[in-house]
């Protein structure tokens, strides 16, 4: 999210952040570049440049005699398309 990049499909752009980022490529120890890192997560937090996406678990418990069963991302279920063995 750099300013002025190619990369930068969303042209988010905060000297703040550019200066931070700066910093951060030149800092070896991990711990003090992730002090650098949570400060511009804050920032882009702040702005709202992007959606953090998040992930949460989905977990299903069926019979194996439920055939066609796949998984939903939105836990969706369309009956038709299963059946029950026999």
């Amino acid at each position: 999210y750099k300013s002025g990049v190619p990369w930068n499909e969303s042209n988010y752009s905060n000297a703040e952040f550019d200066e931070i980022l700066a910093q951060a490529e030149g800092v070896l120890d991990a711990k003090e570049r992730s002090l650098l890192v949570k400060r511009m997560e804050e920032i882009m937090q702040e702005d709202g440049p992007l959606v953090q996406s998040w992930w949460r678990d989905a977990y299903a418990a069926y019979d194996k005699r439920l055939l066609g069963y796949q998984q939903h991302p939105t836990n969706y279920w369309s009956l038709e398309e299963y059946a029950l063995a026999t």
